[in-house]
């Protein structure tokens, strides 16, 4: 099998043909260079090429289908956390409004007089680092129920 190999590989050269007035010449032969051919391998099978082919493309088209619905649940979610924002925002600025209408002074006048207090005329300040009092502080002069939050008893 290697001499039939080796002389595919290198073809033998036609011998020339004798003419009738040359002379006889001496041809010398030379050996022929033999040398290992290796066997034909086989080429490998598509099959598992292409089915490996197919399941990275399948699991791509699932990697890409998880990741779409891992955004629309967050974005979902992303609407909800925004209504909820929006509700509350709107609570914060309705207690905002009461707080504000609770300070108003007329309302805290109201409120002081359903408490019994009453207005005072001429107040008096005490300046402390000085240790001294300013203005002619006059009692105040209420109602009936001028004397019920004055805790004598």
């Amino acid at each position: 099998m290697v001499d039939r190999l080796a002389e595919r590989v290198r073809p033998a050269k036609p011998k020339p043909r004798p003419r009738e007035h040359d002379t006889p010449r001496r041809v010398d032969r030379v050996a022929p260079v033999l040398r290992s051919v290796p066997e034909r391998v086989a080429a490998p099978a598509r099959a598992p090429f292409v089915a490996l082919v197919v399941l990275l493309l399948g699991g791509g088209l699932v990697a890409l289908l998880l990741l779409n619905v891992a955004l629309a649940q967050d974005s979902y979610r992303l609407h909800q956390l925004q209504k909820q924002t929006a509700l509350q925002s709107e609570q914060k600025a309705a207690l905002q409004q009461q707080v504000a209408a609770r300070q108003a002074p007329a309302v805290l006048a109201k409120r002081a007089e359903g408490l019994g207090m009453v207005p005072a005329d001429d107040p008096g300040f005490i300046d402390l680092s000085k240790g001294t009092a300013r203005g002619k502080p006059h009692p105040a002069h209420g109602g009936p129920t001028a004397g019920a939050g004055s805790g004598h008893g």
